[in-house]
């Protein structure tokens, strides 16, 4: 399912929206282009489905999420 998104105040578009994930996450160079908000520590570690294990870069916490008028809090992990 594709949707548009607005996450604090950055609109993303064709956003993959997958349910089934243990942690929401984001790429550097998103948030690059949203400012570079303020990231507090992350203490989990993702493995990736090749078993590759990431350490975040840090965790965006509390984000507004607005998905098609629906909003909620939530975090990202940011790799």
């Amino acid at each position: 399912m594709r949707l548009t998104a607005h996450i604090c105040e950055y609109k993303m578009d064709q956003v993959i929206l997958d349910i089934g994930l243990d942690a929401n996450v984001f790429h550097k160079q998103t948030w690059e282009k949203m400012g570079r908000p303020t990231l507090q520590w992350s203490l989990i570690q993702l493995r990736m489905e090749n078993q590759h294990n990431i350490i975040p870069m840090g965790r965006l916490h509390g984000v507004t999420i607005d998905i098609e008028g629906a909003s909620a809090l939530d975090n990202f992990e940011l790799i």
